[in-house]
């Protein structure tokens, strides 16, 4: 609320009930003492006094000891938040009574838009080009987006060009790149080489043998692996179960990456399916096209699909390419944006499925429902694998998020390994949305190597534990 006084002072950083702390220079007991001392007295104007700590894995081990009584038994006055860039320096004991939230990297497209009317209000013409090799450059990271901008208007005036963004960055032009690329992949050596002295000669330093493209095999999309392919859709979908949970309370940017993930993944399905069938197309200009070659030869899969998903297909290739093209969210409040996107959520569901049985049933050789399916497929895996990949877990050097049972991990490992029955579960539960009950809830928990006291009770739960255990044994292996 702009007109609230205390907000105020919080943007201007004059709140006396906002403290900011940077644990990088007051990092020892002395300041946590001190700290401790001011947390009796209660706020000055606001409900709660918030100590914010930035870089809270600089305090040392006496630090956090000091501190750990207080964080056990805080005044109902206190609230702290603790930022970090390395959570696993944090001792366990805090972390332990702590709410962890995970921030992202904000997609390139999300940041490009906001550069859009960034640029717009300033009055700036800039190329689209220009606008997405900065979001490229910033790295997820929306203020150095803005701060690069900023600077770029300063040196460039009132009109920029991508040359001006790449040249800042030390980048390499996107043409540039798939021009090397394309030469890489079609085994032509000669156009290869002249790119990469372009690229050297203006100070983009690309070294090595002269002759070491010709030692490269030509990579065409026919021998991109078939798992992978399937393992994309399994791991958009577990985004999806956790983008679902995610959505209450959030508004604003953050239902935009959800928005933008929920488009990322019809490309997605189109994407698998085409580099299942060895037809990849990299490009989104041309993605949906090729997908339809695909579907005229595969009736199978055409059959399956929802009616409505290649125009889908089309709109979702638009707007990664221009968003301001496709709006990723309907006009309104954000609630009536968080249900509309439980909605486009839940309507995945038969494309997803559709995609997964399709593939599935070629890689088994079976004709059977979708559980049937990932049944049959989870079990194909090897003993060898199964060992290696449970042995693999076992030593990861992070804590699991859930409590792990020893028996039941022993159980499972007679049937598969832990990603593939953590993908059937994902499957299962993303499935168990469009039922919207329970329906499913024993399937997927015979899947998940939890202790008793862990298992999950409900949909919600066991929507959580899926997720939980997806980042901790797949996404961060």
């Amino acid at each position: 609320d702009d007109t609230d006084t205390r907000c105020q002072e919080i943007a201007e950083g004059r709140s006396l009930d906002v403290l900011e702390i940077d644990a990088a220079s007051n990092r020892g007991i002395d300041e946590i003492r001190g700290l401790r001392e001011t947390v009796k007295y209660a706020p000055t104007s606001s409900k709660f006094k918030i100590y914010i700590i930035d870089e809270v894995h600089m305090l040392t081990k006496e630090a956090f000891n000091a501190l750990l009584k207080t964080l056990e038994e805080p005044p109902e006055h206190v609230k702290f938040m603790f930022a970090t860039t390395d959570p696993e320096k944090v001792l366990p004991t805090i972390l332990s009574r702590c709410q962890r939230f995970d921030l992202r990297r904000i997609p390139a497209a999300l940041i490009a838009k906001h550069l859009t009317h960034i640029a717009k209000v300033e009055k700036v013409k800039i190329d689209p080009a220009a606008l997405y090799a900065i979001a490229r450059g910033a790295e997820g990271a929306l203020r150095d987006a803005e701060s690069t901008l900023d600077q770029l208007i300063s040196f460039c005036g009132n009109k920029i060009v991508e040359s001006d963004v790449l040249s800042m960055f030390g980048l390499t032009a996107r043409a540039q790149v798939v021009a090397l690329a394309a030469a890489v992949l079609q085994g032509q050596a000669e156009a290869a080489l002249r790119e990469l002295n372009d690229l050297a000669t203006h100070g983009k330093v690309v070294w090595g043998p002269a002759d070491l493209l010709r030692a490269i095999p030509a990579f065409g999309p026919e021998r991109i692996p078939r798992e992978d392919a399937l393992h994309l859709v399994f791991n958009r979908t577990i985004e999806q179960l956790d983008a679902y949970d995610r959505l209450d309370g959030l508004a604003g940017e953050a239902l935009l990456d959800v928005a933008y993930q929920r488009m990322k993944l019809v490309l997605d399905l189109a994407g698998s399916a085409l580099a299942f069938a060895g037809m990849h197309a990299t490009s989104y200009v041309e993605r949906p096209a090729a997908f339809a070659r695909l579907l005229a030869g595969t009736p199978q899969l055409a059959a399956r699909l929802p009616a409505t998903f290649e125009s889908e297909l089309e709109r979702a290739a638009r707007a990664k390419l221009d968003p301001s093209a496709e709006p990723l969210l309907p006009e309104g409040d954000a609630a009536s944006q968080r249900a509309w996107l439980r909605r486009r959520i839940v309507d995945g569901v038969p494309a997803v499925c559709a995609v997964l049985v399709w593939e599935l049933e070629q890689l088994t050789g079976a004709r059977a429902p979708l559980d049937v399916l990932l049944t049959r497929w989870a079990g194909a895996t090897s003993p060898a694998r199964r060992l290696r990949e449970w042995v693999k877990l076992a030593l990861h050097p992070n804590r699991a998020p859930l409590p792990v049972s020893p028996l039941r991990a022993l159980a499972l490992a007679r049937r598969s390994t832990p990603r593939a029955l953590l993908y059937s579960a994902g499957a299962l539960a993303y499935l168990d949305l469009a039922r919207g009950g329970a329906s499913g809830l024993t399937e997927i928990a015979a899947l998940l190597p939890l202790a008793g006291r862990a298992a999950p009770r409900t949909p919600v739960a066991a929507r959580g534990a899926v997720t939980a255990l997806w980042r901790w044994c797949i996404r961060n292996n």
